[in-house]
Parts: C-alpha cells; sequence; structure tokens
C-alpha cells in the first residue's frame, strides 16, 4: 500500500521477519508494515510450523507465514529480527543460527532490534 506520491522503494525485494514467543509487539508488527509499505513481501519465519500463532508481549498475534526448516537464506535480500523475549528463543533453534549465519555470509543485511541482537552472542 503506496502513499500517493511516494515511490515504493522496496517493490520485488523478499524480507525475511523471524518470530516467536513473547515478542516485543512493535518490534515485529511496525517493521512489517513498513516494509510491505515500501512494495517488500515479509515472510514471518518461525521454529514451530506454518501457520503458527505467536504471541507477542502485550498480546497481539501474529502468524508465521514459513517455519525456519522449508526456507533458505538465499531465497531473500534482508533479515528482520525483533526483541523482547523471543530472541531468547531464537537463538536456541539452530536452524535460525544457521540462517542468520549465512545471511551474514552473503553480506545481506540483518537487522536486529534491541534484544534481537542476543542472536548474535549464540
Amino acid at each position: 500500500m503506496a502513499t500517493a506520491g511516494f515511490p515504493q522503494r522496496l517493490v520485488g525485494a523478499k524480507i525475511a521477519l523471524f518470530c516467536d514467543y513473547s515478542f516485543e509487539d512493535l518490534e515485529v508488527t511496525y517493521p512489517q508494515k513498513r516494509l510491505e509499505e515500501e512494495g517488500a513481501t515479509v515472510t514471518v519465519i518461525g521454529a514451530a510450523p506454518a501457520g503458527t500463532k505467536y504471541t507477542g508481549k502485550f498480546g497481539y498475534p501474529v502468524l508465521s507465514h514459513a517455519t525456519i526448516s522449508a526456507v533458505s537464506a538465499d531465497e531473500f535480500e534482508a533479515l528482520v529480527i525483533p526483541g523482547g523475549f523471543s530472541p531468547d528463543y531464537m537463538r536456541r533453534s539452530v536452524p535460525m543460527l544457521n540462517f542468520i549465519v549465512r545471511m551474514l555470509a552473503m553480506d545481506k543485511p540483518v537487522a536486529a532490534i534491541c534484544h534481537g541482537a542476543w542472536v548474535f552472542c549464540s
């Protein structure tokens, strides 16, 4: 959804957005909405099966589009890692860590918001 008079600068870009339980609500929903407004396709990825409803710290629900075992870093241009308590779960997921390492090895942007940086320590 573009705002009249503003170009969509990310048309065609595929962005991965990690999600898990107890995420910081606005750190998932706001980047997702803003990236979609710019024309990107945002794929919410979790460790549980696709279609899992993750609930944020304040109760906001987000449905995953894919499970981490069904996607590859090669498919995406960038990755967003939200904060909250969810990075503590993410850093225990070897497939999620491998995805992050692959994104970094390919010099693709990886954005970690607040506690999202925990995953870099794992």
